[in-house]
């Protein structure tokens, strides 16, 4: 996906650059949140693994894991086996 498609389906994602800048995982502003839950759900192949194994690096910290439930939820599909 480039940018312009990006800008397309997603629209713009400045609070999500911004925070990619310095990186922090416990930091990360709940805007930025939800634009890489826009991006996620916009993504295809390669880059949603990608997407999705940051989401899971974020669930380990207690503010963005309590966003991500409680605003995202319906975004995942569990399956248990």
């Amino acid at each position: 996906m480039d940018s312009e498609s990006v800008k397309k389906e997603v629209g713009e994602i400045e609070t999500f650059k911004k925070w990619l800048g310095c990186f922090e995982l416990e930091a990360i502003p709940s805007k930025a949140i939800d634009e890489l839950i826009e991006l996620l759900n916009a993504a295809e192949d390669k880059s949603k693994i990608a997407l999705m194994d940051l989401i899971r690096l974020l669930l380990t910290f207690e503010h963005s894991a309590a966003h991500i439930l409680h605003k995202h939820w319906e975004t995942f599909e569990i399956s248990i086996f």
